[in-house]
């Protein structure tokens, strides 16, 4: 029997992770411990201890400060290999009083502070609070430490109201980063320049907070309403560059701030907006501008409307998430237009709703209200403003029934205001008594939800939170969870685990142990809960032999409503229907009853069902597969849908595609593309304006006008988007796109890829344009993911012209007749070696992509690399491959490597089994040698194709 620590090392990884980050979080000085357990123990847990650095000059700090910086400085111990975050706070300022801990800590700053920030290399995320006191210590040297970090990429600044003044902070110097985030930053003309000149240096800028509290002008002296801060100042210079392609996705903003149409141009990526929860001038012209450029925000986070932000959010859908932080009286009653206009408006896409507001009753919930809330039917967390005295009951019992997949409610008194006096006491206290008077009341069946009251600034721990469960419309429990949360109680046992490993845990049983889930349903209502979703989240229907003895049972109760499939079955897959024919035996005629009493009934009956995939194979042409498409079409909450053909269907001129609106995510395999075909796909994708995933992955392309599509006639995917591109108010939302193989794309359908992260042109030689790759540089498209066949000097050009690519996978069929290779491996690289954390090369024809000892010093330029496939020759010295990318890669996780093919490999299995199996012995050669103790990854040895091979995977 397994030792506890065996069993321990034995879990999942992901669950160990999480069990590991609660320890982190809850018992951060017992992880040290758990490193001398082992070397793999080792290896999860430094990063974890070591990832993150404080440096202040507190007084409890004086013991171990010194130690703390001497050991950065060094440069030699572990924060050297794994820290990314810094925090920096409580500088200490010069001074003649010497007394106490500053005579102790002020040599210690001066001495090592500076050094032990350069010497943090891997820092991409850094944190200075520039609290009183500190603009008498060396402030101005921290920050210059800061902008030499070679791989930052996420800056905050806090500073104080003795920065008021200041002149110069050195921010200019910055530049290549991600996020900034400055806090109450002076903003003297001097101070706006640096920031300027520090958004202009950072192209790739994603996220933005200028969030100060009492604001400079430009010209010096506090702003105010008459003269607030000039933000659009800040942006001029970037959007007056010709080449200039905002990136920006996030952006939040204080108080006494102007924003106008002037600055939208660079927002024409925004998806985020925080304008807090103060007062802005924002410009009427704002919010038309970004209407008539199609900006379109998933998240808004703002303090107060005006009729222009309600015509802007009336002019499009697809908002996320709505929070309303009311300081102020609303004096032309517009909540009442947001409960009837704005909310319907985005009703099948708004997730997170939250009204809170401190000085009138205009957002609490009352009865009409609560209608244009419960339309919001993909609502997953809402927060609101009731009275006290309101009927409890009738209230969870409307939302309970109208909001059939909400997650979290919080519920705060009305007309809060903030202090913890005795009114809000009583107010909160009433909330809690009439939750606690629907103990074991029971609602309709529905999904379960928590209840949230939380604490506004009450200090007493008591009213911390309160926690109600409803599932299937019983009260289970009302119970209180302190922050922070407790650590695992062993005498709850199982359930007494932390949430999220418990679901990590349940979420192996379901993929490894289903059949187990039905009892762990029996240990108790809170574990029938959790489980619940898990085994019937999913369906399959197949129609086989192996299925025919429960396949009736199975439609049948699918079919009736009435059991838990209706409330939680989320994804469903069908295939292989069966086709009419007298030529079956029993048990055929006894399925194909089946399939034709229920199959429609079953599918229209699962409401809650977002994601479908039907396989419609060879057989299915002769069933009823219009009829399963039309059903699927009449889905109300479907998302994502995956159709998949074979050829038999080449020359059908409908699918009933057309039927299908406000998809998310399409996934259309060897559909048949006659005129009629790409017709339906065209209005299918018109009428999803939310469409986030594409894919069309024919195997056997048919042109517009039927037939089998050849090199000299590609099929023009670029129709497929004219409709959308044509209208006026059109705004992508499309971030994946795959397509499969002799097709073309052009600059022509560019405009319908503005906000593409993804592409995949798969395994196949496609037939894109050289003009579409300019273009895509030209409008500012940056690829995060790109997954390829072929090289073109168009795409190597591409690649150069920006930063930010996260992945990229090669999978060549063809040979590199350009000799590209060297171009990807010496420009392409560099160019993003500080963000690219996939690379994957597979090739079938040649050994152009092979590594070599050149290329290999390319690849280890990419310090941020955590999988990497490589092609190498089983012949070669893997202990010194292995070594120098160990010594190289210091965040890699997983090495895959695959023999290069030769000619003699192409013939047979023999010959590749052959290269497989000396690979393997190369890599077992090395099993005991010493590598420097820097990190663990696994090396996987896979196979192409071969079923007599299996994987290995080691690890080191």
């Amino acid at each position: 029997m397994s030792s506890p620590s065996e069993s321990f090392e034995g879990l999942p990884l992901d669950v160990l992770s999480l069990i590991l980050k609660h320890v982190r979080n809850h018992d951060f000085k017992s992880l040290p411990g758990l490193r001398l357990a082992s070397k793999a123990m080792n290896a999860l847990v430094e990063p974890m201890a070591f990832g993150t650095v404080t440096i202040k000059f507190t007084p409890d700090r004086a013991d171990s400060i010194q130690d703390q910086l001497s050991a950065l400085v060094s440069g030699e111990g572990p924060n050297g290999r794994w820290t990314k975050r810094l925090y920096i706070e409580h500088l200490l300022p010069h001074t003649d009083d010497q007394r106490g801990y500053y005579q102790f800590l002020r040599p210690y700053q001066d001495q090592f502070l500076v050094k032990a920030i350069r010497s943090l290399q891997g820092v991409n995320w850094a944190s200075f609070d520039a609290d009183e006191g500190a603009k008498g210590g060396p402030y101005l040297d921290v920050i210059s430490s800061l902008t030499q970090l070679p791989g930052l990429e996420s800056l905050s600044l806090t500073f104080s109201s003795e920065f008021d003044g200041v002149e110069h902070l050195g921010l200019d110097s910055f530049s290549g980063l991600r996020c900034i985030r400055l806090i109450r930053q002076p903003f003297t003309k001097p101070i706006s320049d640096e920031i300027r000149l520090m958004i202009v240096q950072s192209p790739y800028l994603e996220k933005l907070t200028i969030e100060s509290y009492t604001w400079l002008s430009v010209a010096g002296g506090k702003a105010s309403e008459e003269s607030p801060a000039d933000i659009e100042c800040l942006f001029d210079s970037a959007i007056q560059d010709p080449n200039f392609s905002s990136r920006l996705s996030k952006f939040k903003i204080g108080n006494d701030s102007t924003l106008s149409s002037r600055s939208v141009p660079y927002f024409r990526s925004l998806t985020h907006l925080d304008i807090g929860a103060h007062t802005g001038k924002i410009q009427d012209g704002f919010w038309k501008s970004l209407s008539e450029t199609g900006v379109g925000l998933h998240r808004f986070k703002l303090a107060f409307f005006t009729p222009a932000i309600i015509q802007y959010l009336t002019s499009y859908t697809g908002l996320s998430e709505l929070e309303v932080t009311c300081r102020y009286h609303d004096k032309e009653k517009l909540s009442d237009r947001v409960f009837d206009l704005v909310l319907p408006q985005h009703e099948s896409t708004l997730r997170f709703l939250s009204f809170v507001e401190f000085n009138s009753n205009f957002w609490r919930i009352t009865e009409d209200s609560l209608k244009g809330v419960l339309r919001c039917k993909a609502l997953r967390t809402f927060a609101l403003m009731c009275q006290p005295s309101n009927d409890m009951f009738t209230l969870l019992t409307a939302i309970n029934d109208g909001l059939p997949r909400l997650q979290h409610l919080h519920l705060r008194p009305a007309k809060f205001v903030q202090t913890s006096g005795s009114g809000y006491r009583s107010d909160v206290e009433q909330l809690e008594k009439n939750l606690k008077d629907l103990h074991n009341l029971k609602f309709s069946t529905r999904p379960y939800f928590i209840i949230h009251l939380p604490n506004f600034g009450d200090p007493n721990p008591e009213k911390s939170k309160l926690l109600i469960m409803i599932h299937a419309g019983i009260v289970l429990h009302i119970r209180r969870v302190f922050v922070p949360s407790p650590m695992y109680d062993p005498s709850k046992g199982f359930e007494g685990l932390p949430f999220d490993v418990l679901s990590v845990i349940l979420d192996h049983v379901r993929k490894h142990g289903f059949k187990s889930l039905p009892i762990l349903r029996l240990a108790s209502k809170a574990m029938n809960a959790l489980v619940e979703p898990m085994a019937f989240g999913s369906v399959t229907i197949t129609f086989t032999p192996g299925r025919a003895h429960y396949l009736q049972d199975q439609l049948s109760s699918l079919a009736s409503g009435k059991g838990p499939n209706s409330r939680w079955t989320k994804r469903l897959y069908i295939e292989r229907l069966l086709p009419h024919t007298n030529d079956r035996n029993d048990t055929y005629r006894f399925l194909y009853a089946d399939q034709n009493q229920f199959l429609v009934q079953a599918i229209q009956s699962l409401h809650g069902v977002t994601w479908v995939r039907f396989d419609a194979d060879k057989d299915g042409k002769q069933g009823p597969y219009l009829e399963v498409i039309s059903s699927l079409a009449q889905l109300p909450k479907l998302e994502s849908l995956c159709l998949s053909f074979s050829s038999e269907y080449d020359e059908v001129e409908s699918l009933g595609l057309s039927s299908f609106s406000k998809l998310r995510c399409i996934r259309l395999i060897r559909q048949p593309f006659t005129q009629p075909i790409m017709n339906e796909v065209r209005r299918m994708i018109a009428q999803s304006p939310y469409l986030e995933e594409l894919t069309i992955e024919s195997y056997t392309w048919l042109s517009a006008v039927g037939g089998q599509t050849d090199e000299e006639n590609p099929l023009e995917i670029d129709c497929l988007f004219d409709q959308d591109i044509q209208i006026r108010t059109f705004s992508p939302r499309l971030m994946k796109f795959t397509i499969g193989n002799d097709s073309t794309l052009s600059s022509r359908s560019v405009p319908y890829f503005r906000l593409l992260t993804q592409l995949d042109i798969g395994w196949h030689n496609g037939k894109i344009q050289d003009s579409f790759w300019e273009y895509l540089s030209s409008t500012g498209v940056v690829l995060h993911h790109l997954k390829l066949a072929v090289f073109t000097t168009a795409i190597t050009q591409y690649l150069t012209s920006y930063t930010g690519l996260n992945a990229l996978e090669i999978n060549c069929r063809c040979c590199d007749e350009e000799t590209l290779s060297p171009q990807v491996f010496s420009l392409v690289f560099p160019q993003h070696e500080t963000t690219l954390q996939l690379l994957s090369f597979v090739e079938f024809k040649s050994s152009f992509w092979a590594i070599t000892e050149d290329n290999l010093k390319c690849i280890i330029r990419c310090k941020a690399l955590r999988t990497v496939t490589l092609m190498c020759y089983p012949s070669g010295d893997m202990s010194t491959l292995l070594a120098q990318i160990e010594q190289g890669l210091p965040d890699l996780r997983h090495l895959h490597l695959r023999p290069v093919e030769s000619n003699d490999m192409q013939s047979g299995t023999f010959s590749y089994r052959g290269a497989v199996d000396a690979l393997r012995k190369s890599v077992e050669d090395v099993q005991n040698m010493k590598f420097p103790a820097k990190l663990s990854f696994l090396i996987h040895l896979l196979s192409f194709g071969d079923p007599g091979l299996s994987p290995l995977s080691r690890l080191l």
